[in-house]
């Protein structure tokens, strides 16, 4: 996985289930890769709880509650958890989204972290930069390269060989702090360092209070970052579909393009169907269940349309565009178009009916797929 895949990713990707496919299609509420077991190339994971413990060849994408890689992953790791723990080796960069996180094993390149709690324990070793976004902050393992976060409370009891640079509202140097580079700190209060720590290069500081004159730049910055998520967990949704579901997700899109303007129709027609539908039975006694359980079939459809959408744009790009009739989804065409249609979105008026035709296109090309499948099919 190349590190153009962006680092803070995101595996919020519930709700994939219940598509195209769900006919004993979706793994159990557990998913191990045991000791002995090796995965030869990239690996797609999404469920309850994820324990891998042999080796992957190749990137392993994972999101669910719970997710420990306690084996080798020979290249990247993708991680979205509410809790997330790495006491294993991960060759490449390691980009985790957590609630909590332990990392307590070795990161051959990159760590990059999007936490609301997070803690590299003594020991650990990170062979390339370490860059983080979130809450509190405990290091007391080894950075090879720079230290890059923005957080709360920050606590650094290890060596960084780079620059330190943080924007957090504390930070403490422990006594076996040994910075190479220069200590760069934004804050509050004045940073907290240990006589024993030791900083090799210079030390500044910079007061800033995070006042009131902050909170324009604290509500951009969080607007800023939900833009952000968006983007990347559209990309993650896209990507570990047509990871884990290939036959289907290729089938959908080859759908898409034999009637487009069918399936937009199609697509307008059964949102308001649904909508109509299951919110009234939703106020009746009886048909409550049902109702609700049409509008969370809606929620899903519609996180896989948007998914499906990117993915349709961008090979709709480079069929139409660039003139490769044959062109066929790839890993950099699921994220950059996924992106761009995102971007585009955010234009008012004209981006707001580009993002609406590839959404009720792909709406479409679903309620059809499921239509054919369980009642024509039926």
């Amino acid at each position: 996985m190349k590190k153009h895949l962006l680092g803070l990713a995101i595996g919020i990707v519930i709700g994939v289930p219940m598509i195209v496919g769900a006919r004993g299609m979706w793994s159990e509420s557990r998913f191990t890769l045991g000791q002995d077991e090796m995965r030869a190339g990239n690996m797609y994971s999404i469920t309850e709880d994820i324990l891998l413990a042999g080796t992957v060849k190749g990137d392993a994408v994972m999101g669910g509650k719970n997710v420990t890689i306690t084996g080798v992953v020979e290249n990247d790791a993708l991680i979205g958890a509410a809790n997330a723990q790495i006491t294993g080796v991960v060759t490449g960069d390691a980009r985790v989204a957590a609630s909590e996180l332990l990392v307590s094993g070795k990161i051959g390149g990159d760590l990059v972290l999007l936490t609301g709690r997070s803690y590299v324990a003594e020991g650990t070793k990170i062979g390339g930069d370490l860059l983080a976004a979130g809450g509190d902050m405990t290091i007391d393992g080894s950075v090879a390269g720079n230290v890059r976060i923005s957080g709360g409370s920050i606590v650094i009891n290890g060596p960084v060989t780079g620059t330190i640079n943080i924007d957090a509202a504390k930070l403490t140097l422990g006594e076996k702090a040994v910075v190479t580079g220069d200590l760069v700190f934004r804050g509050p209060q004045a940073p907290i360092i240990s006589p024993s720590a030791i900083v090799q290069g210079k030390t500044q500081y910079t007061r800033d209070d995070f006042g009131s004159r902050d909170f324009g730049r604290f509500a951009g910055g969080v607007s800023f970052g939900a833009a952000l998520m968006k983007l990347i967990v559209g990309a993650i949704v896209a990507l570990i579909f047509f990871g884990v579901f290939k036959k289907q997700a290729h089938a959908l899109l080859h759908a898409s393009f034999i009637s487009p303007w069918r399936n937009i129709c199609r697509g307008i027609v059964g949102l308001i169907l649904m909508v109509v539908i299951s919110g009234g039975l939703v106020v009746t006694v009886f048909g409550l269940p049902i109702g609700l359980f049409g509008l969370l079939l809606l929620g899903q459809l519609s996180i896989l349309a948007c998914a499906l959408s990117g993915v349709v744009y961008g090979v709709w790009v480079m069929r139409v565009v660039f003139k490769k009739a044959d062109h066929q989804p790839t890993i950099s065409t699921i994220i950059w178009g996924t992106i761009v249609l995102r971007l585009i979105v955010t234009i008012p008026v004209f981006g707001w009916i580009i993002g609406a035709l590839f959404f009720f296109m792909s709406f479409g090309v679903v309620v059809h797929e499921l239509y054919q499948r369980f009642w024509v099919n039926r």
